[in-house]
């Protein structure tokens, strides 16, 4: 049956949902139901014709359930980072199981409270009394486009990962987000064309709406992304440290120096004057001191970190582990591991050292393995300019 734009539009500027999905789906002319998510992917335009007017409710429910699940994973991924919930950092049962519970109470507020803004900005692209139900399937169907890679990737995450703090902590800037940020710009266009498909909004003030300022908040929020990976997630190369004009520094009993482009960074919430030290520099990577008391053996104090970097997720279970016994001037233990993470190998290298007085001293380094060989002569000076010295005391 041919479609004409007149007999499909009432006096609201809506298309009416008795022609809007006029072919029954087991015409040879029709669409088949069961490809729904290919005609939302690729012809969104035939999607909307045939699919939102004729009210499926289940495919709705799962639609905004996906949704809820989607926004439900970053919030997720937030507490991993803050780990105050082991059980969730742990396991995937777990994980899944708020997952899904916390994906039905968001698909809920998303139906009613996105429905509800996506019906204001309709009424200001010129569309007056939009039917709602109708208004939240164009909005959660839109938001599907998006919604639904991102729950693919959780899922991906799940089967290669044996843990979820090991796939947050792998989490760098990768052609993952890349497809991310394509979805997004995709679920503008889709729906763009929902809203002029089933509303026929028209001219400016609805491109304004559903695709200028959409698209240019996404393209916004894409460059501050790209720019805080390229800041602070390994792109490009470290900077030489600048061992020529070195900074002595001097805390309790701890003197050393380091190169003039690096500096302790006395506002880190480990710092502790005298008896944790970290140090920054001009690269994405980690130097950090530390002297605390212990009557274990050296062994067993670098065995203990490790084995805590393996649990924190930050170093995963299966990684091999190396030994060594000297760093810079001072005899101890030290254990080497490397870990790969998108594409990008990272070094930590723990080292226990007798401090005197009954103390140890730690050593802490992390760093990508592009960067060793222009990081060495920074982390050198540092080890060899390490020294004791007795604090006077009046």
């Amino acid at each position: 049956m041919e479609l004409h734009d007149e007999p499909r539009v009432d006096r609201h500027g809506l298309l009416q949902p008795e022609t809007l999905s006029s072919t029954p789906a087991g015409d040879a002319n029709g669409p088949n139901y069961a490809l729904w998510l290919f005609y939302l992917y690729a012809r969104p335009r035939v999607f909307f014709e045939h699919f939102v007017a004729d009210h499926l409710p289940a495919l709705t429910a799962l639609t905004a359930w996906i949704y809820g699940m989607a926004g439900i994973s970053d919030r997720l991924d937030r507490t991993l980072g803050k780990g105050t919930l082991p059980a969730l950092a742990d396991s995937w049962l777990v994980y899944w199981s708020i997952l899904a519970g916390g994906g039905v109470l968001a698909a809920a507020l998303y139906y009613r409270i996105g429905g509800w803004w996506y019906r204001v900005r309709l009424g200001w692209s010129g569309v007056a009394d939009a039917e709602i139900s109708l208004v939240r399937r164009v909005y959660i169907y839109s938001a599907l486009v998006f919604a639904f890679p991102e729950l693919l990737h959780v899922v991906w995450q799940t089967l290669n990962y044996a843990r979820p703090i090991d796939a947050s902590n792998s989490a760098t800037f990768s052609v993952f987000d890349l497809a991310f940020f394509l979805f997004a710009i995709w679920s503008i266009v889709t729906s763009y064309v929902g809203v002029r498909t089933v509303f026929k909004v028209r001219g400016f003030r609805g491109a304004l709406w559903f695709l200028i300022l959409p698209m240019a908040i996404v393209l916004l929020a894409i460059g501050a992304i790209v720019a805080m990976a390229m800041r602070v997630g390994g792109f490009g190369p470290a900077q030489p440290p600048a061992v020529t004009q070195p900074i002595e520094y001097r805390s309790g009993d701890i003197v050393f120096s380091h190169p003039g482009n690096w500096g302790v960074d006395t506002t880190h919430p480990s710092f502790e004057a005298g008896t944790r030290v970290p140090i920054s520099m001009e690269a994405d990577a980690a130097l950090n001191l530390a002297v605390y008391d212990s009557e274990a053996t050296l062994d067993e104090d670098v065995d203990a970190t490790i084995a805590s970097l393996k649990a924190e997720g930050v170093i995963s279970q299966g990684e091999a582990v190396t030994s060594f016994q000297k760093w810079g001037r001072f005899e101890g233990q030290g254990r080497k591991a490397h870990m790969t993470a998108e594409g990008e190998t990272i070094v930590y290298r723990v080292f226990v050292t007798e401090w005197g007085e009954g103390r140890r001293m730690e050593v802490y380094e992390v760093f990508y393995a592009s960067d060793e060989a222009t990081l060495d002569r920074g982390y050198r000076q540092v080890a060899d300019s390490l020294r004791r010295e007795e604090v006077v005391r009046p």
